[in-house]
């Protein structure tokens, strides 16, 4: 069983009809775009994608030496701080948005590090996940750069989101039971509950994620549940059998 990594807002079938009353308004969350290579670069010694619609840096690939770096964790910051321009955790105070190293390998060959960006405009300790909105970092031994991934999200429009406003754990989950069709799901329970925003046209979106199993047809459905109204988002089934 292959999971899909896509957060694609349209139904998928084969729980499309027994799921589309619950979900008729698919929208479209923000994502970054196609990526185009620059003919040149202002990060030596690296290949350079943009974003075709932003012009923020996608792709960074090459050997980019940290000069004073001790550890791979302090490589990737310092470069992500430098030549992306991401705010740090240790300087989120006043920031909209902020990265924090969510996993770490590492093997004789090299590290690879993962950061999540964070919604600080809100009153929840530590601020909101953006999901999906991550930067994958590859360093070698050595702590060079090798690879940058980055898919981070552009806000454009920043509220304050206040925890007194919004849906707990268990009134999201009422909220789907009740958005969903009789039949979907009705043997499990939900599963992988999480809060965090997406971001819609430039402006962030509090919701709640989460996985139920689905025997007939069987699958796992990904639900987004907005936070503030209970509606259902969307409805995905991101288990694929072959």
């Amino acid at each position: 069983m292959a999971i899909s990594q896509c957060l694609p807002i349209a139904l998928c079938a084969p729980t499309q009809t027994r799921t589309e009353k619950a979900a008729r308004q698919k929208l479209e969350f923000d994502r970054p775009g196609s990526l185009r290579e620059t003919s040149s670069s202002t990060i030596l010694g690296a290949t350079v994608w943009l974003d075709t619609g932003t012009n923020e840096i996608r792709r960074v690939e090459g050997l980019i030496t940290i000069p004073g770096a001790k550890t791979s964790t302090d490589a990737a910051e310092q470069f992500l701080s430098s030549s992306l321009g991401l705010n740090l955790k240790a300087d989120k105070t006043g920031k909209t948005t902020f990265v924090t190293l969510a996993r770490k390998s590492e093997s004789l060959t090299g590290s690879q590090l993962l950061f999540q960006e964070y919604y600080g405009k809100t009153d929840f300790p530590g601020g909101l996940p953006i999901f999906g909105s991550t930067v994958s970092v590859l360093l070698n031994a050595d702590n060079g750069i090798t690879l940058v991934t980055n898919n981070t999200v552009r806000i454009t429009k920043s509220v304050f989101i206040r925890s007194s406003r919004l849906l707990d754990s268990e009134g999201a989950e009422d909220a789907a039971r009740r958005g969903l069709s009789e039949n979907d799901g009705k043997a499990s329970r939900f599963t992988n509950v999480g809060r965090g925003v997406l971001i819609l046209r430039g402006e962030p979106v509090p919701v709640w994620k989460m996985n139920q199993l689905t025997v007939t047809p069987p699958g796992v459905l990904e639900i987004v549940v907005s936070a503030s109204t209970g509606e259902i988002l969307s409805i995905e089934n991101v288990a694929q059998y072959e």
